[in-house]
Formats: C-alpha cells, sequence, structure tokens
C-alpha cells in the first residue's frame, strides 16, 4: 500500500494537472454549451447547473485517464531521457555487462586494485568493480600495462594504504571498450571512501575525461558511489540523490558527448530509483 502511495504522489504533480487542464480547456473552448446541454446528470436541475456540472465531470474523467495512464507507464518505464541544448542523458535500468555497444565506465580504487575478496582492503565481488575483474581475470600485471598504455601518470604522495602508487580520482585507464575509473581513495585499512567535495571533483575530471575517449560511441556509467564506497559527511545519501548529482554536474559541464551520442547512466531497478522523479524534476516544462 506504501508503495502504490508513493507511486502516487510522483505522478499526482504539477506536470499532470498541466496536462488534463490543457486537454479540457481544449474541449471547453471548442465544445458548443449545446453538448453540455444534452448531457444531463441531474435530473430536474436547471440547464446552468448541467452545464456546471457536465464540465467538472468531464475534466474529472480526464484527469483519471491521465493518471491511470501515468501510473501504467510507470510500472511499465524502464528508462527516461533528459535532453538539453547540447547533450541528452538517458537513465535507465538494466546491466552494464548486458550492454553490446558503447564505452562503458567500471569504477575502481584509486589505486587500481584488483584483489577481490571478502576482506576491508579487497574488492568486493558483487560490485561492479567486482564482477568486471573476475569477468575477465583481470590481475595486476595486466592492470600496470593498461595504465601504462594509457599514459596515467601517478600523483606525487601515494596512498594511505601502504602508500601504494594511487591516481587522481575520477581518471581513466583504457580497456578496448571498457574505461577504467580511478574513484574512492584508500584509508589506512584499504577501506574505500569519499568526500562529497571529492565526489564531486572526481566527475568533473571523469567529464573531460570521457570527452578524450569516447570515440563518437555512447558512454554507459553506473550509479557512482551506490556501492561500498563511503561518502564522508553523506552517510544517508541515497543511489536518487547520487543520481541526481551526477545529472547535474553533466549538465554543467563544459565538455559533453556530442549529439546523437548519449550519456547513460544505468541503475538496477531494485536500488530504489525511481525514473518518474527524474522525469518529473528534468523534463518539467
Amino acid at each position: 500500500m506504501s508503495d502504490f502511495r508513493e507511486k502516487l504522489s510522483e505522478v499526482c504533480t504539477t506536470k499532470i494537472v498541466k496536462y488534463a487542464f490543457g486537454i479540457t480547456t481544449g474541449i471547453f473552448t471548442f465544445a458548443p454549451e449545446s453538448f453540455f446541454k444534452m448531457c444531463q446528470l441531474i435530473p430536474g436541475a436547471s440547464e446552468t447547473v448541467d452545464i456546471i456540472v457536465g464540465r467538472f465531470t468531464l475534466a474529472l474523467v480526464i484527469f483519471l485517464m491521465v493518471l491511470i495512464k501515468k501510473l501504467w507507464n510507470l510500472e511499465t518505464q524502464r528508462f527516461t531521457i533528459i535532453n538539453g541544448t547540447n547533450y541528452s542523458v538517458k537513465i535507465l535500468y538494466g546491466n552494464i555487462f548486458d550492454v553490446k555497444k558503447g564505452k562503458k565506465i567500471i569504477p575502481f580504487d584509486e589505486c587500481f586494485t584488483v584483489n577481490v575478496g571478502d576482506k576491508p582492503e579487497n574488492i568486493n565481488p558483487s560490485s561492479v568493480c567486482g564482477q568486471y575483474i573476475q569477468k575477465y581475470s583481470l590481475n595486476k600485471s595486466i592492470m600496470d600495462e593498461l595504465i601504462k598504455k594509457s599514459h596515467l601518470q601517478k600523483l606525487s604522495t601515494g596512498s594511505m594504504y601502504h602508500n601504494m602508487n594511487r591516481y587522481e580520482s575520477g581518471k581513466l585507464v583504457v580497456n578496448g571498450d571498457y574505461l577504467l575509473m580511478a574513484f574512492a581513495k584508500l584509508d589506512g585499512s584499504g577501506k574505500g571512501y569519499l568526500s562529497y567535495n571529492d565526489y564531486l571533483k572526481c566527475l568533473t575530471v571523469l567529464w573531460d575525461e570521457i570527452d578524450k575517449y569516447y570515440g563518437g560511441e555512447d558512454v554507459y556509467i553506473p550509479i557512482l558511489g551506490s556501492g561500498v564506497t563511503r561518502m564522508d559527511g553523506s552517510d544517508d545519501m541515497t543511489s536518487q540523490e547520487l543520481l541526481e548529482i551526477i545529472i547535474t554536474s553533466y549538465k554543467l559541464a563544459p565538455h559533453k558527448i556530442h549529439l546523437p551520442q548519449q550519456l547513460k547512466i544505468i541503475c538496477k531497478k531494485e536500488s530504489g530509483i525511481s525514473l518518474a522523479k527524474i522525469d518529473n524534476q528534468y523534463n518539467f516544462k
């Protein structure tokens, strides 16, 4: 019941009211008064009352029809698209490893760790990074070679974890159609974390990097930071909020993917992401 109330709240917006009002206004403007006189809903009522009640009933029916259609679309909706003057962002449910074409962003930590396991310093096997490492049998020697081929320069200071070589968050390493991204910083125990400001800076760097490497193809990214990465000062940040930050950052970025190619943000339906909220927030007219 609570899920239905939430969905109802999402669609009962000014936008829905605007559509219904526009349709009814058009009908009221062009339909003759005689049409409403024929719709006698209250026996014995005056002609004026019949017209008023007829108009109100028609408006209510149209609003309910628009509402039901929107609820149905919400149940079956798999994606939404945000179009700007020089860019397009598609947010969709799916799995990044099912994507056959385009470039795919895979977030690693700042040291491009490739050890998958249950220890704090290991990559979570169920994360996007962990799945990628296991799927393609990535090891340290292969990663080092990829970093070298991408001419990625290490930072002047080492990581807090064992003083390992680290790289600026948002920087990319090319491996075919995959773009491996330095993301979370490591603390002394090897756990990944980022501050809110680090996150924003990482996104700024990422957009510049994508501009260099997307090669006229669509670019797919997951919801960055929605896994086990700890966000300092933002412990309660949801996947929905992270998605909104990513979209807003991209809208403000000086470098974007040239149309007709798109930035495509992939999210899991079970993550609580609401495409309707995104549609209402960014596509409001």
